[in-house]
């Protein structure tokens, strides 16, 4: 599954269901919301994190993966490499990706797609199951296994 930024706010109960999955490295930052004139709190007694993915791995394969733009158009890596917006999602094959390593994370992001973590199916289904994947605007990708 696809969804689309390195740092995401997060309440106090996705916390916790992220933290009881284990999916990988993350680290979760306590920030506080306020109303338009800075007077007071945004949501009132709302416990929100801004949650840190921190494992990068390149598993996105990007030439075959329809969603991308063909040409880098965000930039570089450090390394040099290209990095790719993701347009429509409609067509075959939107996003194609390794599937995640044995014992490996389970939320990673790669660094050549922007603004975007992927993550297992076992945490998708987590999140859906918990009725909180609505905020997330989870994408299917397609999975290859490569010998």
């Amino acid at each position: 599954m696809n969804f689309g930024s390195a740092f995401t706010a997060v309440t106090a109960e996705m916390r916790g269901l992220l933290e009881s999955l284990n999916p990988g490295p993350m680290m979760f930052h306590p920030i506080n919301v306020a109303n338009a004139t800075r007077t007071a709190p945004l949501w009132e007694g709302a416990e929100l994190f801004i949650v840190q993915f921190l494992e990068v791995r390149r598993e996105t394969i990007i030439d075959q993966s329809g969603a991308l733009s063909k040409k880098p158009v965000a930039g570089t890596c450090p390394d040099g490499a290209g990095r790719h917006l993701i347009g429509s999602t409609d067509g075959p094959d939107p996003i194609v990706v390794l599937p995640p390593m044995e014992d490996g994370a389970e939320i990673w992001m790669d660094d050549r797609v922007e603004n975007s973590i992927f993550m297992s199916d076992r945490v998708a289904q987590a999140i859906r199951g918990a009725k909180m994947s609505r905020a997330w605007g989870l994408l299917p990708c397609r999975v290859v296994h490569v010998n």
